[in-house]
């Protein structure tokens, strides 16, 4: 028997020259918490203005964007353009629809570079019908009807077996049990780009953990996470592509830069870390500054993939102490490098492994990883059926563990 759960995803496709664009944003931080997701057919510099826009909660311009959709959580914030919604088997245009008209629990989101006529939209009706995954369904449609497309299935009831092969995230941050402010943020990016030349994915989870007191630990985290969010968008459709270690290394450094001008206007010595694993079409990458971490996790076993930069990873090289003295040890929370420094180490890493089918990947902050083992992480993740199982769980267990620091995860299944 197959299970069913409530599956949310975008798809985007062009055969011709307009980009078909879909991206999710999930930012949450004590300073700014919100999960977006837009849809646009159209020029790149026309996604650009509408992603930076919304990241920024600033007016925006569609002059360039012949369509498109920002939904903030079930709400459609904005459309314009050629966008529909099908709710219970019927269509409706959504050009700038009122405010009392924005609600949207479940159903479909197209966004169409033209406007769809009745009998148009029936046959994108049996489209979806018979292709329930955005994935898969933007690209039929496209292609059939040789118009782009960029589609979202908004909490779709669906078995697990249809998504074999396809890629669900999820991020989770909690206070934990005895800190009073949440100074981690965590974030999740997923992106599709899409025309008649190429289509692209890029999948960004990322974790930072701020430092500093007085309240400036969670601005560092969060000029971090922010800098690194909004260099992300523009690097994929500014540019035009992300891929390469340094292109990873620019973001973390332009974070870096960030965090050092705060640290002077506030004369704080505020600092944070930052942990990023990319996914592209064909290659894998982490990035990573301080002593959050990344993981790869599969049936057989967990990875770290990242090197805690602390004064205890230094003894355990050097043999003075083990790694599980280092658990315990009263300079354990020494961190030699972190987001703020003038000269931090980052360490960029395109990983030659493959991410396959049946395998996890995880970031999180210290509070998870000091107070759970490896080998529990592993048992969590991999006997749960879907990333927001698996990060609540994960929350759950640090907190009966005592909760003494901020928790954060980022997951990323691939079923």
């Amino acid at each position: 028997m197959s299970h069913q759960f409530l599956y949310s995803a975008l798809g985007a496709f062009s055969p011709r020259d307009e980009f078909a664009v879909t991206a999710r944003i999930d930012f949450l931080h004590e300073l700014s918490n919100f999960r977006v997701r837009f849809l646009g057919v159209g020029d790149l510099d026309g996604m650009w203005n509408l992603y930076a826009s919304t990241l920024f909660d600033k007016a925006f311009s569609s002059f360039y964007v012949t369509s498109y959709a920002i939904l903030i959580g079930d709400k459609i914030y904005a459309a314009g353009g050629y966008c529909y919604a099908m709710l219970n088997g019927k269509w409706r245009e959504l050009t700038q629809p009122p405010q009392s008209q924005l609600s949207i629990a479940s159903g479909w989101l197209i966004v169409s570079a033209e406007k769809l006529e009745t009998n148009e939209a029936r046959k994108f009706s049996k489209y979806l019908a018979e292709n329930p995954i955005p994935e898969y369904a933007a690209r039929l449609i496209a292609e059939e009807e040789n118009v782009p497309v960029a589609l979202a299935a908004i909490r779709s009831r669906i078995s697990i077996d249809r998504i074999r092969g396809l890629k669900a995230m999820w991020c989770l941050t909690d206070r934990g049990m005895v800190r009073r402010n949440n100074e981690d943020g965590v974030s999740c990016l997923s992106f599709r780009v899409s025309d008649k030349r190429s289509s692209r994915s890029y999948r960004l989870l990322a974790v930072s953990d701020g430092a500093g007191g007085h309240g400036h630990g969670e601005i560092a985290s969060w000029e971090t996470l922010r800098e690194v969010t909004y260099r992300t968008g523009e690097a994929i459709l500014l540019k035009g592509d992300l891929t390469g270690e340094e292109q990873l290394r620019r973001i973390v450094l332009s974070a870096n830069e960030r965090v050092l001008q705060a640290r002077q206007a506030r004369s704080s010595n505020m600092a944070s870390t930052l942990t990023m694993m990319l996914v592209t079409n064909d290659s894998f990458y982490t990035a990573h500054v301080g002593d959050s971490r990344a993981y790869y996790i599969d049936q057989n076993g967990i990875e770290q993939l990242t090197e805690d930069h602390k004064y205890v990873e230094e003894l355990v090289k050097k043999g003075v102490i083990t790694r599980q003295q280092a658990r315990f040890h009263p300079q354990r929370n020494i961190i030699t490098s972190a987001i703020g420094m003038p000269h931090p180490r980052v360490d960029v890493v395109r990983h030659s492994r493959t991410y396959a089918p049946g395998a996890r990947l995880l970031v999180c902050s210290d509070g998870l990883s000091d107070l759970l083992e490896d080998w529990e992480i592993h048992r969590i993740v991999m006997g749960t059926m879907a990333p927001n199982l698996a990060a609540r769980q994960l929350v759950t267990a640090a907190n009966q563990r005592g909760g003494y620091d901020n928790i954060s995860v980022a997951l990323d299944f691939f079923f």
